[in-house]
């Protein structure tokens, strides 16, 4: 998240080696998907969504990174 190297997280099109790719797009989706859902105030949320300063708070306040992740199969339906 603080690195600059974007290679095999951004801009591969659909697939790398078999795998999905542009994993950073499906990070952050689930990410907002997270702090939208843990919000009361719905309007609010999209606009701190739309205004992020500090992606740190942003993922702490989603309460996404203490999820349990789904394994292994990865559920899409969401």
């Amino acid at each position: 998240m603080h690195g600059t190297n974007t290679s095999h997280w951004l801009y591969e099109g659909k697939t790398v080696n078999g795998r999905p790719a542009d994993m950073a797009y499906f990070e952050g989706y689930r990410i907002t998907q997270a702090y939208y859902e843990k919000a009361t105030d719905k309007k609010k949320a999209i606009r701190e969504i739309l205004t992020v300063q500090d992606a740190d708070k942003f993922l702490n306040d989603s309460g996404y990174a203490t999820q349990p992740k789904p394994s292994p199969a990865l559920d899409l339906t969401r």
